[in-house]
């Protein structure tokens, strides 16, 4: 008989609690970030560990005194085997990133199965720390409110209009400011999604102040403002947005001014970067103007196919009446058995495939005997403006505040010339 010890799923389990005098909500516990990072025993030295995250579910009613609990075993993959597991680090995450609580404990220690977390309540744009003080929270939003401004005649220009978003805190408060944005060649504009608990809120054009559009209010805290998309209606006026008397279509009075770290959606609703701007009037210096591409390929392998070791074994046959001797061969297994793929060391050299003392008689070689699955990668490297585009960049030099460097070039030329 085999005796093994019985194979128990590890359990990891506890209470995480918001310290802060305001109550905690459910959108409060979104904002952390709960993971495990084990590694099992494996004789493997390459065997990596395992991180998985957990997957906040709950009802507003298992919240009790700003505390919720978790408990890993409602993830559906999560099945490791306590007694398989060499250690277990637990931590938990903030708003930027940062660690904000970290253990790490044996796979058969019982504390795993009662953690008590203790943190303090952090939400966009401030951390409430027990004693009911507020600080600014570390980090950054990096969600964007979109929109595009609209032209309401053939006399309204939609390019190079800033775009002023305010709000207001409470119905008797003043206007305050949120972001700004600038539009582009086609009235699309983008902004930093401003945090924070509003109760009004409104976008203009900074030329058309008196002409607001109201913006959506949602109840969700610290990100009150809705993330719709926000369209503008630009009405023209005696002495804003007429043509030039001039009849310039060139369009070169009008530099085309974009953000130097556009991101996906920038790149796709946005006509300010383009592959090339074209036209009669190049603009060189317009950012992510693509300068070269280069395309590759890859054959990525996932899986190893099984190995098996054949023989061919070369033998003479006769033929008829006429004993013709003749050649033939046969592919013959060399064992029945597929090769145990190992690491190559010094007790598991390269296996040749010809043998020299019979490699007249029997051929020795290795085939796969299944299939292998992989991925055909196709990709290709991109090279973009970032403020010039007039040929390449052939010197460049750090210098330190006030320093000075005198750099010479020296060109030479020379010119032949043949009469008969």
């Amino acid at each position: 008989p085999i005796i093994i010890p019985e194979l128990q799923v590890l359990e990891v389990a506890g209470n995480l609690r918001l310290l802060s005098g305001e109550a905690a909500v459910g959108n409060d516990f979104f904002n952390y970030n709960l993971s495990i990072e084990y590694k099992t025993a494996s004789n493997d030295p390459k065997s990596k560990s395992t991180t998985v995250d957990y997957r906040w579910d709950f009802k507003p009613g298992d919240i009790q005194d700003n505390a919720v609990a978790f408990a890993f075993s409602k993830i559906k993959d999560f099945r490791p085997a306590k007694n398989l597991v060499q250690s277990a680090k637990v931590k938990v995450k903030g708003l930027d990133g940062a660690v904000l609580w970290e253990q790490t404990f044996a796979g058969d220690d019982e504390a795993l199965q009662h953690l008590q977390i203790e943190l303090p309540l952090q939400r966009w744009g401030k951390t409430i720390e027990p004693d009911g003080t507020t600080i600014n929270s570390p980090g950054k939003m990096e969600k964007k409110l979109r929109g595009k401004a609209i032209a309401g005649d053939e006399h309204c220009q939609v390019a190079n209009l800033n775009i002023v978003l305010q709000g207001k805190e409470s119905e008797n408060a003043d206007w305050k400011t949120l972001g700004v944005a600038t539009t582009d060649n086609t009235g699309n504009f983008s902004m930093n999604y401003p945090p924070g608990d509003f109760v009004a809120a409104r976008a203009f054009v900074a030329t058309m102040p008196d002409s607001p559009a109201p913006v959506a209010i949602v109840n969700r805290p610290g990100q009150s403002i809705a993330d719709d998309f926000i369209f503008l209606m630009i009405q023209s006026t005696s002495d804003y947005g007429a043509k030039d008397d001039k009849g310039d279509d060139c369009d070169c009075h009008a530099p085309k001014k974009a953000n130097r770290l556009p991101d996906q959606e920038d790149l796709i609703s946005s006509d300010a970067y383009t592959q090339d701007i074209g036209g009669a009037c190049v603009n060189l210096s317009t950012p992510n103007r693509t300068l070269s591409e280069y395309p590759f390929t890859a054959a990525v392998r996932t899986s190893d196919p099984d190995v098996a070791n054949y023989v061919l074994r070369k033998s003479e046959a006769t033929i008829g009446a006429s004993l013709l001797k003749v050649e033939q061969y046969e592919l013959l297994p060399y064992d029945g058995e597929k090769v145990e793929r190992k690491p190559v060391d010094f007790n598991n050299p390269v296996r040749w495939q010809d043998d020299p003392e019979d490699a007249d008689e029997n051929l020795s070689f290795y085939q796969a005997v299944t299939v292998a699955t992989g991925h055909l990668l196709r990709f290709k490297n991109v090279v973009k403006a970032d403020g010039y585009s007039l040929g390449d960049l052939l010197y460049s030099l750090p210098l330190a505040p006030g320093q000075k460097k005198q750099i010479v070039i020296f060109e030479q030329k020379h010119s032949l010339q043949g009469s008969e």
